[in-house]
């Protein structure tokens, strides 16, 4: 188990690889404490990216003890993929699973305690 101090970054960004070779980027929303900590797993709906509302609601997670995990899906926002904002239902929730994953293996995540 890893331990997270109170000083510990309240977020870091991250890149996450794909079986196709692309990255998810996703912001990491880091609670202070020790964990492993529960985690909240969210991507927009549809086309949108991170960067479009979804920090404050991570901010809340992270204040109430959770890890929260916000990412673009493939094709869109800071992750890699081409062609640009080209919608895969079926590719995004690859991704989710991808980041869900990756999470899982982190040692400050409860892998037990996931939430999407």
């Amino acid at each position: 188990m890893t331990s997270l101090t109170h000083n510990a970054p309240e977020r870091i960004t991250v890149r996450i690889p794909t079986a196709s070779g692309d990255e998810i980027e996703a912001w990491v929303y880091l609670p202070g404490g020790t964990g492993p900590h529960p985690v909240v797993v969210m991507a927009h709906g549809i086309g949108a990216i991170k960067a479009c509302g979804l920090a404050p609601f991570a901010e809340r997670f992270r204040e109430e003890g959770f890890v929260a995990i916000a990412f673009d899906y493939r094709n869109f926002g800071g992750s890699d993929g081409q062609p640009r904002e080209v919608l895969s239902v079926p590719r995004q929730r690859e991704d989710y699973a991808t980041v869900i994953g990756w999470a899982a293996d982190q040692p400050y995540i409860d892998p037990r305690k996931v939430i999407i």
